[in-house]
């Protein structure tokens, strides 16, 4: 059942036998989308974006860039043990809005000049949208960056950081997904009573709101929106190209334990075969006690536990703050020239 709120919003109310009380997650972690060149990819987000390199986590297999307490992680390789090169380069369904101290100007010369199309749009005052530059970047990848102040970007270092700190790219404040035509309900019914999180709703969308409620650090969103060219619904099983995936952080042992037992009584536990064959916590957990101990598990059918339908496929790795790769309280590392060796054994981070 689904009622409006004063604002116009629909919450959807979770069925008999499942909590009520409703969680805000803390972060959207990283976006994971594999990449055939890691040189292109290097230039685009360090060059020109202004991500700093993560020199601790990136090697043979892996690209890795942060943007404050988030990061891309760009795979060069399909899994761990067969170590196949990517050829299928991944695009995100949609847009990936990011925040920069760079003055936008700045940042739409540097990507122009590798030869990527932008466009520097003005203000919509009337409509209380800032200046924003959009970016059409390598393998059919959309962005979208909006400025920020230098104290935005002194709360983000101080609520955490990854390995070698971040760069002038500060933020990841907003990704859209597309989806296809009548099923934002169907996912936000999946997020609010499988997940357990808070879900705002108007017609032909679904947003999560993820906030790290410390001061200073922007909220960000996750929007499932509906669109009349957006992928068919299972695109991540039957298409290379779209099997991207996202890592969140829920703000409690008690919401991760909870969000896990829901879905592993739905059947919706993934077990990401790329990703076997390296430490547990980034693979994937196949039972609770697992879960607890690496702090992570994977599902992707985002599926309306009452009616059974399935409204999207998109890979989650759903993380506690123990999780080894949590940067909330974490001082950044100096940064080096470049990428660490390859480790003895993979540490392949999903």
């Amino acid at each position: 059942r689904r009622f409006p709120d004063r604002r116009g919003y629909c919450t959807l109310m979770a069925p008999a036998g499942v909590s009520t009380a409703l969680i805000t997650p803390l972060l959207l972690e990283h976006v994971n989308i594999n990449i055939p060149d890691r040189g292109v990819a290097r230039e685009f987000y360090v060059d020109g974006l202004g991500a700093r390199l993560n020199s601790v986590s990136t090697n043979y297999r892996q690209l890795h860039v942060n943007l404050g307490l988030s990061q891309f992680h760009l795979l060069t390789e399909k899994s761990i043990k067969s170590k196949e090169p990517v050829t299928v380069p991944q695009r995100w369904p949609g847009r990936l809005e990011l925040l920069t101290t760079d003055a936008l100007v700045d940042v739409r010369d540097r990507v122009a000049a590798m030869g990527y199309a932008c466009h520097l749009h003005a203000p919509a005052t009337h409509e209380g949208k800032p200046p924003a530059l959009t970016i059409d970047g390598p393998w059919g990848n959309s962005f979208t960056v909006y400025c920020t102040s230098a104290t935005i970007a002194d709360a983000v270092t101080s609520a955490g950081s990854h390995a070698d700190g971040t760069g002038s790219l500060i933020a990841m404040s907003r990704l859209v997904h597309n989806c296809r035509p009548g099923n934002a309900p169907v996912i936000a019914a999946f997020y609010q009573q499988v997940l357990g999180l808070r879900v705002q709703q108007t017609l032909g969308r679904a947003t999560i709101q993820f906030n790290a409620d410390m001061p200073g650090v922007p909220a960000q969103e996750l929007v499932l929106e509906e669109h009349e060219d957006a992928p068919e619904v299972d695109a991540y099983d039957k298409d290379e190209s779209a099997a991207v995936h996202v890592a969140l952080y829920l703000p409690s042992r008690e919401a991760f334990a909870a969000a896990f037992d829901r879905c592993q009584a739905a059947g919706l536990i993934f077990v990401n075969e790329r990703f076997e064959g390296g430490p547990l916590e980034f693979s994937s957990a196949r039972t609770r006690e697992e879960a607890l101990e690496c702090g992570q598990f994977r599902v992707k059918d985002c599926v309306d536990p009452v009616s059974g339908r399935k409204g999207l496929v998109l890979e989650h790795e759903i993380r506690d703050m123990s999780h080894r790769s949590c940067p909330f309280g974490r001082t950044a590392t100096p940064p080096t020239a470049g990428p660490a060796p390859p480790p003895a054994a993979p540490a392949a981070h999903g």
